[in-house]
């Protein structure tokens, strides 16, 4: 987003948006203005000066913190139109999954034969993502503090399945399934941990504001957490915010694009970019009607641009907030849920009334004809109408609860067209349908039952593969004793358990057949067999000989790595969870809020 600054900008996070964040920035000013002799240990150890912020700087669109909410439908749609080339409409389709189902259509005018390896490579974010610690060089520290670090120290930096685990449950309980006869909201977003933190908690109390809860640096305000009236809660909701454009070239001026049967020109832009040590690096950047250009293919004759939401007003990640923070009541939170624009989330909230609701919230595209599944052409036939206002919601269900754990969130009475589009693949293992066995309408939940359901590491897909593991032995006396503390496992991801290790890496290590549903059972055992066998012996280099040392804690461990240094990393913690269960990784915060005392 490159502007204007200006009043659709403000006003969509809060009538007041230009004073708040303007006073944001000139506290953090005056906080460099004073400790500029003083700062924090990261910039004492690498000799970083901050620069100085402006209220431009607080809406910043700070595009890689929230990738994952703004930017993978965009490379999902590549993806998927390479397997259409390589594979057909239909079982690209059916390979897709989508949930809900939909029918899968080429738009019209889409070659799908030119899309190629290198346009899924130009929509990744490289080998360098500033995000995952470890992924970029340490910053050299400066003098005295060379010899802080001992050069063959190094910090345990997060594995590939751990990154894949990221997951976010949030539900809210009526009166009637509350030990207290009100309104309980629980939330535990599951991004990896960090190092310093990623969120923090903060109290705003002043005249017409009283709001605690959690928020994250860079950004003002609380974004999880409640006033005196209401509380709420988020989840990633992956609605689709962005659309690929294939946009055709002129043949003879590399700069022109087809617009509505005629052309038009790109913008260009050239930039500096400083680079430390170096000498300026000048960009070119290029820009279609549709937004920036991230891949040119002159032999095909055409270029790559992508909307997305966040090249509108008002889509700075979060900020949104600032309305949500003075809701009256859950209806009231409805209508200022829409001004929550980025991340696409979905929002659970209750009410000191005794009223629970969800809403999907994002600046979500109105698509009409069309479902933004692949790329389309530019030339004028696949224009957004506007934003939808049709997003899911619930308010007061009949069961007396309302969740979501980033699963496919359209209520079952829905009747519009849909924002989102999920896998089907290993649904019914589903943190969501944990959480409905656990959620049932004829209790009364406590604080503590909404701690011990944050904290459930009961594995539904373990669950349905113990049988596999009964009922038979094997001749190998390793494998026999592999199988045995899987067929005597609760099922249960506990840091201290065997049986979890070897289930754990034996899914990784057996073909998929050994556990698909579809497999005869007569076929089954020798699949279940052989990947015990190599299970083993993965277990046996990673964990050791001493199988009284082979716990799932060892496997799965929650890394604190600095981003910055590994002066202020710390060592890893073994923990239980994870693999799609509701304690999916460690988190990042916790709330259990109970509407009848805050302070419980």
């Amino acid at each position: 987003y490159r502007g204007p600054f200006d009043d659709r900008e403000w006003t969509s996070y809060h009538a007041e948006g230009e004073r708040i964040f303007t006073a944001y920035a000139n506290g953090v000013n005056a906080y460099i203005d004073t400790h500029i002799d003083n700062l924090p240990v990261e910039f004492k150890l690498t000799g970083i000066q901050p620069g100085r912020w402006t209220k431009e700087t607080v809406v910043r669109r700070w595009t890689g913190l929230f990738f994952p909410s703004a930017g993978n439908d965009a490379g999902d749609e590549i993806r998927l139109a390479r397997s259409v080339a390589e594979l057909g409409v239909e079982e690209a389709n059916r390979r897709a999954a989508p949930l809900p189902w939909d029918d899968l259509v080429v738009p019209e005018g889409l070659d799908v034969n030119i899309v190629h390896e290198d346009i899924v490579a130009a929509m990744r974010k490289g080998e360098g993502d500033p995000l995952v610690p470890g992924r970029l060089p340490q910053l050299e520290l400066v003098e005295p503090y060379t010899g802080l670090v001992p050069p063959d120290r190094q910090a345990e930096a997060p594995t590939e399945e751990q990154l894949l685990e990221i997951g976010s449950n949030n539900w809210a309980v009526s009166g009637a399934l509350s030990i207290t006869g009100q309104v309980m909201v629980v939330n535990d977003p599951h991004r990896r941990l960090e190092n310093p933190s990623l969120r923090y908690y903060s109290h705003l109390n002043a005249p017409g504001w009283n709001v605690i809860g959690a928020s994250e640096p860079p950004f003002v305000g609380v974004t999880a957490g409640h006033n005196d009236r209401v509380a709420w809660g988020y989840t990633f909701a992956g609605v689709d915010v962005n659309d690929v454009y294939v946009e055709e070239l002129h043949p003879d001026q590399p700069d022109m694009v087809r617009w509505r049967g005629g052309w038009e020109p790109l913008r260009v832009i050239t930039e500096e970019i400083p680079v430390k040590g170096e000498e300026p690096r000048e960009v070119v950047l290029k820009y279609s009607r549709h937004g920036p250009v991230f891949y040119e293919d002159p032999e095909n004759g055409v270029v790559y641009a992508v909307r997305s939401i966040t090249h509108e007003p008002g889509t700075a990640p979060y900020l949104g907030c600032f309305r949500m923070a003075q809701a009256e009541s859950a209806e009231d939170f409805f209508e200022r849920a829409m001004f929550w624009k980025v991340p696409t989330h979905n929002l659970v909230f209750g009410d000191v009334e005794g009223n629970i609701a969800f809403q999907v919230s994002a600046l979500t595209p109105d698509r009409e004809g069309w479902n933004g599944r692949l790329p389309v052409p530019g030339d004028g036939r696949y224009e957004w109408q506007g934003f939808r206002e049709d997003l899911p919601r619930e308010y007061n269900p009949q069961r007396g609860w309302v969740g979501t754990a980033n699963n496919d969130s359209h209520p079952p009475d829905y009747t519009g067209r849909p924002v989102m589009f999920h896998s089907s693949r290993g649904v019914e293992y589903s943190r969501i349908e944990r959480m409905k066995q656990l959620l049932q309408s004829n209790r009364k939940y406590t604080v503590d039952d909404h701690k011990r359901i944050q904290l459930d590491a009961h594995s539904l897909r373990a669950e349905a593969d113990i049988p596999s593991f009964q009922g038979w032995t094997s001749d190998d006396a390793e494998v026999e004793r592999a199988r045995a503390l899987v067929a005597a496992w609760n099922g249960v991801l506990n840091r201290d358990s065997a049986g979890a290790a070897v289930w754990y890496r034996w899914r990784g290590e057996a073909e998929a057949a050994a556990y698909a549903p579809e497999t005869p059972e007569d076929e089954r055992q020798p699949l279940v067999e052989a990947g015990l066998r190599k299970t083993v012996d993965r277990l046996k280099s990673e964990l050791g000989e001493d199988w009284g040392e082979w716990r799932y804690g060892r496997l799965q461990k929650s890394p604190f790595t600095h981003l910055l240094s590994d002066a202020f990393s710390l060592p890893a913690v073994e923990r239980s969870g994870g693999f799609g269960t509701i304690a999916a990784t460690s988190v990042s915060f916790r709330h259990i809020l109970d509407t009848e005392d805050w302070d419980r």
